[in-house]
């Protein structure tokens, strides 16, 4: 069977080495012949794609994570994985021979983004966007969300290995990848935008979310049925900031991140949380909740798509990979119990089934105990910036409120890492799924403060630094959400006055760029 892509890069670097694949490997799926006729099949076909996005949402984080400057690997990494944050690439293709041993490394398997990518072929294809109840196209808002997951899957299939197929067909069987045209359907990020907007992404801009209702459980805590959903804006805005051709695409990226806040009014949480100090015992006043959206991914805080978590492997697929490379020792337990409900006279009663049988409802929790054996650790790059940051707090209280300043402490680091002492030494943890005895039960997709960032990104790369520096130091807030506006080229008449048009009342004004004087 021939290679469908003949060379893979596992990030958007220069490689050193080839990841070769497989058709089987790529596209190994289980999606059957089901066509999918109504609405509670799409129900379960779009809970069914979220369920695919489990399966790739923790290697996203690891991925990013460990070939950044943050994390360090320790004695206790994989082959594997240092392999892949060393960016040795031919050390990583001999680890795996993929055509022969595909699974020897999850963290490398294409076919889970495939996957996802096909449930959602399968239901776009069969969806009925035409249905109408109450005179709504009630199945619009899923359909649009389905697109954009598909989207995002892509965009990150993009990143991670640099030139992709791209397939819009339900694959049943591997007669259709036979038939494929690869050589004219391989999509890198020069051109995935454009080949995403052909196939109507653009057109999901402005669908609302579909209103499902109630929260999801995980057998711990509720999550918010839409923190699942994935934005379309911020989609695009992440796919003309990645192409970057021109001024143009970062223009419109800057304009999509623009939109999304403005329209869904994101401010960035304004609320004081207080940081521990360990080093002087001094609580500090930060803006911005770290704390908040690491603990309580079900809050709209921070968090705005994020993929959940189960609490038990009896309820669903746990995500406990980024909390066990991280130093965090991770056990489950679940319990069962009954549901008492209130009846007509106020009475407590049992709830039971049809059968009459007492109802039990499961639930469980996820322990943590931390390790010296971490495989990646806080850098010493990153340490060394957190102890060159100043460190401000606040004393007294009332008019007595003063500002103070300890050098060589930044409290954000006292927030995301913890020390663990082992034979007495210290070995810092970082806190990226777990801290403490406290699980996070969920994988953040997009967060605000990185629409922020990437909007900062997008305007400096267009060509207003100064303008994307105000962003971030003057806060990111809906106080200074920046206006996008048209740009035109300055306009002189004969007498070398600066020309404006006043659309108001249709007129023109003159300015005097000597002077500074204007004239109508």
């Amino acid at each position: 069977m021939k290679n469908i892509i003949k060379t893979i890069a596992i990030a958007t670097v220069v490689a050193t080495g080839i990841v070769a694949t497989s058709c089987e490997d790529m596209m190994t799926v289980d999606t059957g012949d089901k066509a999918y006729r109504n609405a509670q099949d799409t129900l379960y076909s779009y809970l069914g794609i979220m369920r695919a996005m489990q399966d790739i949402a923790e290697r996203q984080v690891i991925l990013g994570e460990i070939r950044g400057d943050l994390v360090t690997s320790t004695d206790y990494t994989t082959d594997t994985l240092y392999a892949i944050s060393n960016f040795d690439y031919e050390s990583s293709e001999n680890l795996q021979d993929r055509s022969e041993n595909p699974g020897s490394c999850s963290m490398l398997q294409v076919c889970d983004y495939y996957n996802v990518i096909n449930n959602c072929n399968f239901y776009l294809h069969y969806a009925d966007t035409n249905a109408v109840k109450s005179n709504v196209k009630y199945m619009l808002p899923e359909y649009a969300q389905v697109n954009a997951i598909r989207a995002w899957a892509y965009l990150q299939l993009v990143k991670n290995y640099k030139e992709v197929p791209y397939i819009t067909k339900p694959i049943k069987n591997l007669n259709v990848i036979k038939d494929f045209d690869f050589k004219n359907n391989l999509v890198t990020k020069d051109n995935l935008v454009d080949r995403l907007l052909e196939d109507g992404l653009e057109k999901c801009i402005d669908t609302p979310y579909p209103q499902y209702d109630g929260k999801w459980n995980n057998g711990f805590t509720d999550i918010s049925v839409s923190s699942l959903m994935i934005p379309v804006r911020v989609v695009l805005g992440d796919l003309y900031l990645l192409r970057g051709a021109s001024t143009s695409d970062y223009e419109k990226a800057a304009q999509y991140y623009h939109d999304f806040l403005k329209k869904e009014e994101i401010p960035m949480y304004q609320q004081f949380c207080y940081a521990y100090n360990t080093r002087g015992n001094i609580h500090s006043g930060i803006v911005n909740d770290w704390g908040g959206w690491a603990q309580n991914y079900s809050s709209a805080n921070e968090v705005v798509t994020l993929i959940p978590s189960s609490s038990n492997a009896g309820l669903g697929k746990m995500l406990t990979r980024v909390a066990n490379i991280y130093g965090y020792a991770t056990s489950s337990s679940q319990t069962s119990s009954t549901t008492e409900t209130t009846d007509d006279n106020g009475d407590a009663t049992t709830e039971k089934d049809a059968n009459g049988n007492d109802v039990y409802e499961a639930s469980g929790y996820i322990s943590l105990t931390k390790t010296y054996k971490r495989q990646y650790a806080p850098s010493n790059a990153y340490q060394d910036i957190a102890n060159k940051q100043t460190y401000v707090y606040y004393e007294g209280t009332g008019d007595n409120l003063a500002f103070k300043y300890i050098e060589n402490c930044d409290a954000r680091y006292e927030n995301s890492i913890e020390d663990l002492k082992y034979e007495g030494d210290a070995y810092p943890l970082c806190c990226k799924a777990a801290k403490g005895a406290a699980f996070f039960y969920s994988i953040p997709i997009y967060r605000k403060s990185l629409i922020w960032l990437r909007l900062a990104e997008a305007i400096n790369r267009a060509g207003y630094p100064e303008f994307a520096f105000a962003i971030l130091k003057d806060g990111l807030n809906q106080y200074n959400l920046p206006k996008i506006v048209d740009r035109h080229p300055e306009v002189y008449d004969e007498g070398g006055l600066l020309v404006f048009y006043n659309k108001t009342d249709d007129t023109y004004l003159f300015k005097d760029v000597e002077t500074g004087t204007y004239y109508e």
